[in-house]
């Protein structure tokens, strides 16, 4: 679970998917760049009733709980390698010169 109100990444979230774990995060910021809402985890408004609710989801749903942790996993060996990563900074260099 990560909540904050401003964040502007979220490295944390895509180190509990090398453990295929799911995650819960504020649907602010750079979290939203890290989490597939309903695919490797839960996106919820940074408040005590929502926080709550997706973690009884996960703790109701096993089976989903570990289906969403495979899929972080997956998603972040896909999306956050090193060479989609160094791609992606040579195309926000380049955007920046233009």
């Amino acid at each position: 679970m990560y909540v904050p109100y401003n964040e502007p990444f979220g490295l944390i979230l895509l180190e509990a998917a090398l453990y295929a774990k799911p995650t819960i995060g504020s649907n602010m910021g750079g979290i939203r760049e890290n989490i597939v809402d309903g695919k490797t985890g839960l996106l919820v408004s940074p408040d005590p009733q929502a926080i709550g609710e997706a973690m009884a989801f996960f703790c109701r749903y096993p089976e989903k709980r570990r289906e969403m942790g495979k899929n972080a996993f997956n998603h972040v060996k896909k999306e956050f390698n090193n060479r989609n990563m160094v791609c992606r900074l040579g195309q926000r260099l380049l955007e920046m010169c233009v």
